[in-house]
């Protein structure tokens, strides 16, 4: 069973709507064009939650109410960051998802074997995020 992440408002289905357009285009870039080519893309989301979310209207699901509104396409709603991240083709060579709390990165793992073509190019992070990414950049060129 998925640990709930309830977060956002009516704003965050825009934001990963845009999200998901910017990382196809992104990512398009590094096939596309040839100086690019020798760069490798990464993913890196810092609060990576669980990959998914809970909307208000799933908990209504759970409740049996509006069933009407119960539909599949609401599932692809429910994607998060990391999850849209995973699913854009071209796709990006690594992805570092950061999480602290234990459940959420538990529920990150479940990815990997939701997409094994990308199990190896996957890393999650049990961690603070800032603390994380600033050895990781002090280390990184």
């Amino acid at each position: 069973m998925k640990t709930s992440h309830t977060f956002g408002g009516d704003w965050t289905e825009q934001k990963l709507e845009r999200l998901q357009k910017y990382l196809k285009a992104y990512t398009t870039i590094f096939t596309k064009n040839e100086r690019a080519q020798s760069l490798i893309p990464i993913y890196v989301d810092a609060f990576a939650g669980t990959g998914y979310r809970t909307s208000p209207l799933q908990l209504t699901k759970s409740l049996k109410l509006f069933e009407e509104f119960t539909e599949p396409e609401v599932d692809n709603f429910l994607k998060g960051s990391a999850r849209l991240a995973l699913e854009v083709e071209p796709s990006f060579q690594k992805y570092i998802f950061i999480e602290q709390n234990t459940a959420r990165v538990e529920e990150l793992q479940k990815l990997q074997t939701i997409f094994p073509q990308k199990q190896g190019n996957i890393q999650i992070i049990q961690s603070d995020a800032n603390s994380w990414l600033q050895g990781w950049c002090r280390g990184t060129d």
